[in-house]
């Protein structure tokens, strides 16, 4: 099964530790900031968010060096579990990107979730069948 250009412009980051702030995920992402119109941080839960690229390609290689070097602060050191990283492929992943290109500059805050949340959450949870899914050790 191919991915839709949108699909892969949106990655699903979940299972990393609650006390991890937008400005930790800025920071763990932070060389693609300014590269082909950076991305933006959609949070879902304490646990659970979607990163949103401008560019298809950067969203890749963001994925695949995420992999390869996984940030430290994405495992909690109370706990054997480790986050979990894969492309997004929910039905409603066009209008996350169209949610997220509205949105003024900038990252906005756990408080910010949208009313779409629950389709988000099930496609997240949709998401077993779908190759390319990695935990972050």
């Amino acid at each position: 099964m191919s991915l839709s250009a949108c699909v892969t412009r949106i990655l699903s980051l979940n299972g990393f530790p609650p006390e991890l702030k937008t400005r930790d995920i800025q920071a763990a992402f932070s060389e693609y900031e300014n590269e082909r119109g950076g991305f933006k941080i959609k949070w879902i839960d304490d646990t659970s968010l979607l990163i949103v690229f401008n560019d298809a390609a950067v969203a890749k290689r963001a994925y695949l060096n995420t992999l390869v070097n996984p940030p430290p602060q994405f495992t909690s050191p109370t706990s054997d579990s480790a986050a979990c990283l894969r492309p997004y492929d929910g039905p409603d992943a066009q209008n996350v990107i169209a949610a997220v290109n509205s949105r003024a500059t900038g990252h906005r805050t756990r408080a910010s979730i949208s009313a779409s949340s629950s389709n988000v959450l099930a496609g997240i949870g949709s998401m077993g069948s779908m190759g390319g899914i990695a935990q972050l050790q």
